[in-house]
């Protein structure tokens, strides 16, 4: 291994034992200030998305054939994706 790669898995492996722990312990240091809400997420990600459904904003959108269908979610909006490429038997890159 590199050091690159020996960096990234000490990363990976103190990222995994930070969500390991906040799971235990029911900690949720990122919290959404929306009126009435205060809600509480592991990741500054989740809490970006938990946000759109208070701001109605929906930021990945399928052009594909006139499907228009939008996701808060990348992870979500690939697997739509998918389905349109599964469906025509065709090949595209996702990335």
């Amino acid at each position: 291994m590199n050091n690159k790669q020996i960096n990234l898995l000490i990363e990976f492996i103190l990222l995994f034992n930070l969500f390991h722990y906040l799971n235990q312990t029911g900690e949720r240091p990122f919290i959404c200030h929306y009126e009435n809400c205060n809600k509480g997420f592991i990741t500054k990600s989740n809490l970006k998305a938990h946000m759109c459904k208070h701001t109605g904003i929906k930021p990945f959108i399928c052009n594909f054939e006139n499907c228009k269908k939008t996701y808060t979610r990348k992870c979500r909006f690939k697997i739509h994706l998918r389905m349109h490429v599964y469906r025509y038997n065709e090949y595209y890159i996702i990335i």
